[in-house]
Formats: C-alpha cells, sequence, structure tokens
C-alpha cells in the first residue's frame, strides 16, 4: 500500500492521518493475518526538495518549514525513491501508455525532448517498482 506524499505542508497533515489510520487498521487485524506492507512515496517533488533528501547539507536549502515536513515524512516507512515533479505525470491523460507515447514521440519531428522527459518519468516508474519489490517478502 503507496501513500503519496507530496512534500509541502499543506498536505502533510492528511499524509500522517493516511499513515495513523493504516497503523490503527493494522492493530486491529488478528495476530497471523496478512495485511498489507505500507509505505509512503515522496511524489511531486522539485529539485530542492530532492537536494535536501538526497545530498549531504542539502537541507539547509529549504526553509524551516519545507525541512520539518520532509524530515516527518523520512522518518515514517518510506520507498527510497522520490517521484519528481512533472508536467509529464500532470498530463498523463493526454499521453496515454507511455511506453508507445515514448516511442512515437522520438519518431516525431521536435518530440525528442517530450520523448525525452517521457522516458526519465518510466525509469523513476521502474525504481518505485524496484523499491515496492524490495518491500514485499517473497
Amino acid at each position: 500500500m503507496l501513500i503519496p506524499a507530496r512534500p509541502v505542508y499543506a498536505e502533510w497533515e492528511m499524509t500522517h492521518r493516511a499513515v495513523l489510520w493504516m497503523d490503527d487498521l493494522r492493530a486491529s487485524i488478528a495476530e497471523g493475518e496478512r495485511f498489507p506492507a505500507v509505505r509512503v512515496l515522496v511524489m511531486d517533488a522539485g529539485p530542492k526538495i530532492i537536494d535536501a533528501a538526497t545530498r549531504e547539507g542539502g537541507m539547509a536549502q529549504l526553509p524551516k518549514r519545507d525541512q520539518d515536513v520532509l524530515q516527518e515524512i523520512l522518518r515514517l516507512d518510506h520507498l527510497d525513491v522520490i517521484v519528481p515533479h512533472s508536467r509529464i505525470l500532470e498530463q498523463l491523460g493526454y499521453h496515454g501508455p507511455l511506453g508507445p507515447a515514448a516511442r512515437a514521440n522520438a519518431k516525431a519531428p521536435g518530440g525528442r525532448l517530450v520523448a525525452d522527459a517521457i522516458t526519465r518519468q518510466l525509469e523513476v516508474a521502474e525504481l518505485v517498482l524496484t523499491g515496492i519489490d524490495e518491500v514485499i517478502p517473497a
């Protein structure tokens, strides 16, 4: 179970409530019963958030409020993948399946930049799937 978390103060409370709700639900399940693994997935992150989470000293570049929110999110069980902000994801409905869309844009005159952007999003998606595979017991 992935709980999307945008690293902004206005949405932090919703993320936190979702995590607490899942914890309460897990506590209500009988011992030994199956329950899905729950992880937070940082979504729609800008370059400063990504730098703060992945680079030594990057946190100091964020305003205090953003630092606090990101630190709280990273204290939760989370995937070690951050999904960057992308117009491709915002406009997913216009592109259709991303693999064929990347190939079509790569062939179209002037479509290389869109093809590259779609390909980067597919790479991020592959990293998310790898992170999920690491959480799920074999």
